[in-house]
């Protein structure tokens, strides 16, 4: 049923033409996904189930789970499948494909299939209401599994869409969530989510809503993390691509453990990497601030490890703070060289191997107001958006104080981040170069790569990074600081030795 899904889907995206074959290609679910995502799904022991697929494109998704139901159960006999696609070039294949499921249904398990194919739009459909207020599906009542790999547009946060979960939405959101979460509203107690979706929604401040507004309701019981090698970046860590797989029990109660598996590429190609029962409450951060995606042993391993650390930069009294001046704002108070009232600015292109080096694209801004000046301290600066080609998350440089000798003042590009003490102290040149090592070490690299995947490290990620002993990061950073070189092979030798990680 599957197999003859996707083949006549392969047909559908070869007859258009080449930039439209393009376009729609990335639309459709791989069939490995598909199965994987439709073995996840448990099949209840009784007669008659039902499945939502909302966006069903050309019915990857529905071939998929109907086919392992039909063969996981002998006790169902009837499968109730609704199916919402409002892509007029879809629809016939989708019907078509349905039907010829249908009498595969009945010949090869004697299992009748009654299909709903609704011609709309899920999410604005006539009657759409708040999930919470239990709004009734068009035909069968509550569903027994919603399977979907919704669209991924970001919508606007006064759009339509974003209308019908008002409580997801703080900004701009990407309409996938807003499908799950109707998707959520249309399953019976028990009922099982299986979705496709966007990684971000697993990091950060910014999905929290969403993340809070599906684990409430339906606990996360497994979860698929899809990997790949950088090419780039001195450890050559092992990456989370753009997508995941998760499955989740409307109204059931917190397990104790959630399973997580992870494969390599974009697609689930024989077996999964497992890993061992993880507890919950370390999978779903506290208070839905993020998921911890592991995607090897030796990688959880290092996560707790480095979770054993006595300190964070909070406990410390350091703070993790952004760059002071968004530069298109104030382009008329921004030169190459300096002059009277000017004060030295850090950008981006300052940051070079591990130095703040400040005669590479020199930058001086007038201060016109208060908050765009910040004490000629050290620091330790970080990038917030790091490129591609850095192949890292944390990518820092040391900024001492001397560097601009006869300032008091300087300041720092939005662009930016920086460390610094929550109060008056000034990082001595230990600590700073200590941090420095740490944070440039493969140890947090990989920390980091749990905990934020491809995405930017949110500020309270920041604040709760662990961090050693204080003498040792001190013991760290003296060592560094007479060493000639700031690299990351220089780093990871003084940091392994520090931790006792090589002998």
């Amino acid at each position: 049923m599957l197999a003859l899904a996707v083949r006549n889907t392969k047909k559908l995206v070869r007859s258009q033409v080449k930039e439209q074959n393009i376009r729609i290609g990335n639309r459709f679910t791989k069939r490995g996904n598909a199965a994987f995502m439709a073995s996840l799904a448990d099949v209840p022991d009784k007669e008659t189930v039902s499945i939502l697929c909302p966006g069903a494109g050309t019915g990857i998704l529905p071939a998929a789970l109907v086919e392992h139901i039909c063969k996981s159960s002998g006790a169902v006999r009837f499968i109730d499948l609704v199916c919402y696609e409002n892509d007029a070039m879809l629809i016939p294949m989708l019907a078509d494909n349905l039907e010829r499921v249908r009498k595969r249904c009945k010949h090869d398990y004697d299992v009748r299939l009654r299909i709903k194919i609704a011609q709309e739009d899920f999410i604005l459909k006539e009657g759409c209401v708040h999930p919470d207020m239990k709004r009734k599906s068009d035909v069968f009542g509550g569903f027994d599994f919603a399977i979907l790999n919704p669209p991924d547009g970001l919508c606007e946060r006064t759009s339509a869409y974003a209308g019908a979960v008002p409580e997801i939405v703080s900004a701009a959101i990407s309409e996938s969530y807003i499908f799950t979460a109707l998707a959520l509203g249309e399953l019976s107690e028990g009922g099982q989510l299986i979705a496709y979706l966007p990684i971000a929604m697993a990091y950060g401040a910014y999905h929290q809503r969403f993340r809070k507004y599906l684990f409430e309701r339906s606990p996360l019981v497994r979860m698929h993390v899809f990997a790949d090698k950088k090419r780039s970046g001195a450890a050559k860590e092992t990456a989370v691509r753009k997508n995941f797989i998760i499955k989740t029990v409307k109204g059931a109660a917190v397990p104790r453990d959630t399973t997580v598996s992870s494969s390599d590429g974009d697609e689930v190609l024989g077996e999964c990497r497992m890993m061992p029962p993880l507890p919950y409450e370390f999978v779903v951060r506290s208070e839905f601030s993020g998921l911890t995606l592991v995607r090897s042993i030796d990688e959880l391993r290092n996560y707790i490890f480095m979770a054993s650390m006595p300190n964070t930069l909070s406990s410390l009294g350091l703070k993790i703070r952004t760059g002071l001046t968004l530069e298109s704002r104030y382009p008329e108070f921004i030169f190459g060289e300096s002059g009277d009232g000017r004060i030295p600015m850090i950008t981006p292109k300052n940051l070079r191997y591990g130095y703040i080096d400040m005669d590479v694209s020199r930058k001086f801004i007038v201060p016109i107001i208060p908050s765009l000046s910040q004490p000629n301290k050290n620091l330790l600066v970080i990038k917030r958006v790091p490129s591609r080609t850095d192949g890292r998350h944390l990518v820092c440089g040391v900024y001492l104080a001397s560097q601009n000798y006869g300032y008091e003042q300087i300041s720092t590009h939005n662009k930016l981040n920086y460390i610094d003490y929550a109060d008056e102290r000034e990082i001595d040149s230990a600590m700073l170069h200590g941090l420095y090592a740490l944070f440039s070490s493969t140890l947090y690299e990989r920390y980091c790569s749990v905990i934020s995947g491809e995405g930017l490290v949110s500020v309270s990620d920041y604040a709760n990074i662990p961090l050693p002993d204080v003498r040792l990061i001190r013991a760290i950073g003296e060592s560094l600081s007479t060493a000639r070189t700031l690299s990351s092979r220089a780093c990871d030798n003084l940091v392994n030795r520090a931790l006792g990680l090589v002998k």
